[in-house]
């Protein structure tokens, strides 16, 4: 009895693990999100691509079943392919796979995304490093805001400055004052594949950072965010540092180590605070447990790392109270004027957040990290379910890496949205732990292999060296062009036709009108009469738009004060929502299109410097409201930017620059 029982003990301990992650795998492959919000679409392209990774899955099994019983037979080729696993430290290798992405993304950053900012978080944060440049924190705004109203820049209280953290912004300016801004995510990203490196082999074994290191350099999600402008790319940079000095404090008593990762944390806190902190969390959470522990220099090491990281979060809370007149305030509070951006309930864009949708939002995390992160043919966290699955020494590290990303995930369950830019951007910077975790589990297989007798240990190495091509490969043939082709077709809603035609034409000392779409106009004047980003989007939702414009225009023949406009258009726009059935279907395809009426004026912002005092001004086009304007930049050359052919995609469409005449009644 005694037996059975010791016997049913070890077989839990043993098989229960394994099931739960098993199934949590699974989890992680499968269109959870479209089935619990009962979406159809979602969860037809989730099973055709669960089809497409059982497909890659049995293939490469098959093929790696075949080679096992073969490579014994070819010495050259397995002498070929142990370039993966060296033991040996090669500087040349290391070298060319870090001039490989250097020169990789700048080329995608030229011939992709034409050397400028295409989401509107980059050219935000573009806006303000260029304000740096100028040796200020911020500028005067615009007499007349709404001509340059844009997406998370700041206009009040006289000041106009983005809303985001300055860390990323500082270091754009440095490529700025260069004249090469587009060079300094390319650059950060060559240094972080070299941290990356030095991480994994510090903690582990010079064959583990080869294999990570090979891993990331092939990494589409890495390659194209390092492409861009995010402040993602200076994030992760300032995360590696901060865990490299934070390991090397762990092992030895330099006092340098816990000032410069404590340093580094509190970069990484002024770029991305939300991301760093639940980053940091499992660290520091392993750094209490040294009091617990009573191990040496404890206290010692703590008041440095705090030390180290206080002139980050004294830089953060004074440039707060500078921009924002509180140190404690956010730019994202001032920008949003309170308006909730964590938690379940109302949401900042009028919807609704329940518990339900964040478990929907975390199982799409982990389905698109699966996809993104490598883009083969079998899921991407299928090496890190083999190493956690598989009998392996595992070490401390290993769990804290693995701790760090679910505390990833898990700290934007309480965020209502997706955002999915090169792949699911939120979770990009626990990419490191995966890819470490992913070389584990090659490592692990490699060894099991071996130990089982299933195959030559140099055969087990050459097999699986194999597959990693054939992925690659996939990726290579099959998504990256698809990619390409995607992000270079005026990726979201940005691209540089306005800068062409304007250079094209040898136009100087002008004003550029962007024509922009209907519902982009009618967000803007609202937003300058200062109802907030959520009272804007909700009312978008609610009331037709050709009503709201006509509302709009009703306020401004009676008064001046934007404060009795604000007050009029409330008023007004209660009454229409109470006479007016909307179908929401159309205003919400309507919001989906925005843009294809017209051209998108971040496309013409991001060549504005803050103080409007350049050769060329890009401005919003309001038709009769221009004049305006114009008076207001006596001597400059009048043109509007215009849609000439009408096509489906925006990509598609032709513009025009087109001479004004500015005493002419414009349409």
């Amino acid at each position: 009895m005694e037996n059975k029982k010791q016997l049913l003990n070890f077989e839990l301990k043993n098989v229960l693990p394994r099931t739960l992650l098993s199934i949590f795998f699974i989890y992680s492959c499968l269109p959870i999100s479209g089935i619990i919000l009962k979406e159809r679409g979602e969860i037809r392209v989730g099973l055709w691509q669960v089809l497409q990774w059982g497909t890659g899955g049995t293939l490469l099994s098959i093929f790696l079943f075949v080679i096992f019983y073969k490579f014994h037979r070819y010495q050259k080729i397995q002498k070929f392919l142990s370039v993966f696993y060296s033991k040996k430290e090669s500087l040349l290798r290391i070298t060319l796979l870090l001039l490989w992405i250097f020169i990789v993304t700048n080329l995608i950053s030229l011939f992709v995304f034409e050397h400028i900012p295409h989401v509107e978080d980059s050219i935000a944060q573009f806006f303000q490093a260029k304000t740096f440049a100028t040796g200020k924190l911020f500028t005067i705004p615009p007499k007349h805001k709404e001509f340059f109203d844009q997406w998370f820049i700041i206009n009040a209280n006289g000041r106009w400055y983005s809303m985001y953290q300055p860390v990323h912004s500082l270091i754009l300016c440095l490529g700025i004052l260069i004249n090469m801004p587009w060079i300094i995510n390319p650059l950060l990203g060559a240094i972080s594949a070299l941290l990356l490196y030095l991480i994994a082999k510090e903690v582990y074994d010079i064959k583990t950072a080869g294999i990570s290191l090979f891993l990331l350099s092939f990494s589409p999600f890495f390659i194209f965010m390092h492409s861009e402008f995010m402040n993602h790319a200076s994030t992760l940079m300032f995360l590696l540092l901060f865990i490299l000095f934070f390991i090397k404090m762990e092992k030895a008593n330099n006092i340098l180590f816990p000032l410069l990762s404590g340093f580094f944390l509190g970069c990484a806190i002024n770029i991305r605070t939300l991301t760093s902190f639940c980053i940091a969390l499992p660290f520091c959470i392993y750094m209490l447990s040294w009091f617990y522990k009573k191990r040496e220099k404890a206290w010692a090491k703590s008041f440095l790392f705090i030390t180290g990281a206080l002139p980050q979060l004294f830089l953060l809370v004074g440039y707060n109270y500078l921009t924002n007149g509180n140190p404690f305030k956010f730019g994202y509070s001032v920008y949003m004027k309170g308006g909730k951006m964590l938690g379940f309930g109302s949401t900042i864009r009028g919807g609704y957040y329940s518990i339900a949708d964040a478990f929907a939002n975390n199982a799409k995390y982990l389905n698109l990290i699966n996809d993104c992160l490598f883009e083969w043919p079998i899921p991407s966290l299928t090496f890190v379910f083999v190493f956690f699955f598989l009998k392996f020494r595992k070490i401390k590290w290993d769990y804290i890496f693995l701790f760090s990303s679910i505390s990833l995930l898990g700290g934007y369950f309480f965020y209502h949205k997706v955002a999915l830019c090169f792949g699911p951007r939120y979770l990009y910077c626990s990419m490191p732990f995966l890819i470490f975790l992913s070389a584990r589990g090659i490592v692990a297989l490699i060894d099991y292999l071996s130990n089982k007798k299933i195959t030559e240990p140099n055969a087990a190495e050459a097999g699986l060296g194999f597959v990693l091509i054939l992925c690659i490969l996939f990726m290579a043939i099959f998504s990256a062009p698809g990619l390409i082709n995607l992000y270079s077709r005026s990726f979201w809603g940005v691209d540089d036709k306005i800068g062409q035609a304007v250079r094209k034409a040898e136009i100087h000392n002008a004003i550029i009108f962007v024509m922009t779409n209907k519902v982009d106009q009618v967000r803007t004047l609202l937003h300058s009469y200062g109802f907030s980003y959520t009272e804007t989007e909700i009312l978008l939702k609610e009331i037709l738009y050709t009503k709201i414009d006509e509302t709009i225009r009703e306020a401004e023949t009676r008064f001046s004060n934007p404060e009795e406009i604000k007050s009029l258009l409330k008023d007004s726009f209660k009454r229409i929502s109470n006479e007016i059935k909307l179908d929401k279907n159309i205003i919400a395809e309507i919001n989906e299109t925005r843009g294809y009426k017209g051209y998108n004026y971040s496309s013409g912002f991001l060549h504005n410097f803050s103080d409007l005092q350049s050769d060329i001004i890009f401005v919003r086009s309001f038709a009769e409201r221009n004049k305006i304007l114009i008076g207001e930049y006596p001597g400059r050359n009048i043109y509007l930017f215009a849609p000439k052919k009408e096509a489906f995609y925006l990509y598609m469409r032709e513009y025009e620059l087109i001479k004004v005449n500015p005493d002419k009644k414009q349409e």
